[in-house]
């Protein structure tokens, strides 16, 4: 992953870890990742270098704890446990990333969708402990002006979108936080390899405590697109990564969902399918990343790279409308995906600083 020919500053992002614990932990390259955090710090050549976490980081629905049933909405206390048990079972991962601070260099962690008790102060108060040096959390964007804007890509997925995101205060009360829909479509997918153990019975009422998560979450973004009004409101009182208010404003609006919108998408999938069309369309999150780019560039705020993770297939493309900038998505290192169209999985981006005028550039490239 070396570039000798930098001398500026370096940014390496990786995305979609899904570091769990237990028997069903998604992730199990702790050996291969330490290696590659490790290089990275290496191949920095003494600049400084600053590792972006894109999300997902964590698989915190995946971590079970004693005496708690299963659900992918958690307590802010019990997502603490769930830290300190991910910790303790990818002590090699937490190790190299000591290190790295330990060095000077600095980490930003994004939010996504398996990992949005991210936002909870009690578990950035634990994270921070765990990992002392310059960390940053940050609950849904990064905004680097001249260089890049990345964010998860959950909150241009339907299912997966928070419409609660920067409204709900997570660790009020101890209150469970407030998931999408598709966590619990997620649970209901996984119900089976995740509880063998589980009588019939005791099945059927996880099936239905996630069936009923379902629809709460449905009914949620019913609510969110009704109160849109009050929620663009208190966005454009918040300062979100250095960007103007009306921007973070539009950008949300570009993944705004209902069940009736989620629903005519499903309708289409299933009608290409069926006539056995395949991809002429613009895959979804290389076109959000094509949206949030007009978005930037209207006001004047645009980049050359939009970085984004969630979909778990790695690219390096151009804009489509002919744009000097690029989507990159780092893919995952999830162990439960096997297959992805395009090589490796495991990938990362590398953009460099250049000379002054010469402008950043970006790679994509496989784990040392």
């Amino acid at each position: 992953m070396t570039d000798g020919s930098a001398t500026g500053s370096r940014i390496a992002v990786l995305a979609d870890l899904h570091l769990a614990c237990g028997e069903h932990d998604p992730f199990t390259e702790d050996d291969r990742l330490a290696r590659t955090i490790r290089h990275l710090v290496s191949g920095a050549g003494g600049v400084p270098l600053r590792l972006v976490l894109l999300g997902d980081t964590f698989d915190f629905p995946a971590v079970s704890l004693p005496g708690r049933g299963a659900s992918p909405a958690t307590r802010p206390s019990e997502a603490v446990r769930k830290l300190d048990r991910i910790m303790a079972a990818h002590a090699p991962v937490f190790a190299a990333l000591r290190d790295l601070l330990a060095a000077g260099h600095r980490i930003d962690f994004v939010a996504g969708n398996h990992d949005m008790e991210l936002s909870m102060p009690a578990v950035q108060r634990s994270l921070r402990q765990a990992l002392p040096g310059t960390l940053d959390v940050h609950p849904w964007m990064l905004h680097l002006p001249g260089v890049l804007y990345a964010e998860h890509g959950q909150q241009h997925h339907d299912l997966n979108r928070f419409p609660g995101l920067l409204v709900d205060h997570p660790d009020d009360g101890d209150r469970p936080l407030r998931v999408p829909p598709g966590s619990y479509l997620d649970a209901l997918v996984h119900l089976r390899r995740r509880a063998p153990w589980a009588s019939p019975p005791a099945r059927a009422l996880l099936a239905a405590r996630m069936g009923t998560g379902l629809f709460l979450g449905l009914v949620r973004l019913s609510r969110a697109e009704r109160h849109r009004p009050e929620r663009e409101r208190l966005l454009r009182s918040t300062t979100l990564a250095g960007l103007p208010a009306g921007s973070v404003v539009d950008i949300d609006r570009l993944g705004a969902a209902t069940p009736a919108s989620i629903a005519r998408r499903a309708a289409v999938l299933a009608a290409r399918r069926l006539r056995r069309r395949s991809g002429a369309a613009v895959p979804f999150m290389q076109a959000a990343a094509q949206a949030v780019h007009h978005v930037l560039a209207a006001e004047g705020a645009a980049v050359p790279f939009y970085l984004f993770g969630h979909t778990h297939v790695a690219a390096d493309v151009p804009l489509a409308d002919g744009a000097a900038a690029r989507y990159l998505n780092p893919g995952t290192w999830s162990s439960a995906v096997r297959r992805v169209p395009g090589g490796d999985r495991r990938c990362c981006v590398v953009i460099v600083d250049q000379p002054p005028g010469a402008g950043p550039r970006a790679r994509l490239t496989g784990p040392a």
